[in-house]
């Protein structure tokens, strides 16, 4: 991305969106969630990513965390997640924030049921 001036100062933009969360090691109580990083940080370091689950029959959005990623590789974040839904399924989608603010979210994840996987 081409880095805008205005008055000679560089303007920050919204960073892009995340890349689609997908969970993987997922328990009854938790999951990984990984996505990728957004691929414009609109100039400036993204500070945290915001994570939202719902219901998919429902779409009523819900805070899960805000947080930085507890593991970052290359191009790939992944955050933990605690399941606050029970047996019913839940996706989610992630946000970026930089200090320009919270972008646009990531595309939903597919749908996902938090279940032991013994």
């Amino acid at each position: 991305m081409r880095q805008l001036h205005l008055g000679g100062l560089p303007l920050l933009l919204l960073q892009e969106s995340p890349g689609r969360p997908s969970a993987c090691d997922i328990e009854a109580d938790w999951c990984n969630l990984r996505y990728k990083k957004p691929r414009s940080d609109g100039g400036a370091r993204i500070e945290l990513y915001r994570i939202e689950y719902t219901n998919p029959k429902i779409l009523h959005w819900q805070l899960e965390k805000t947080d930085k990623p507890q593991f970052s590789y290359d191009d790939i974040e992944q955050s933990r997640v605690d399941n606050r839904v029970g047996l019913k399924p839940v996706i989610f989608r992630v946000f970026a924030k930089n200090v320009a603010g919270i972008g646009k979210p990531s595309i939903n994840s597919d749908p996902i049921t938090f279940r032991s996987p013994f």
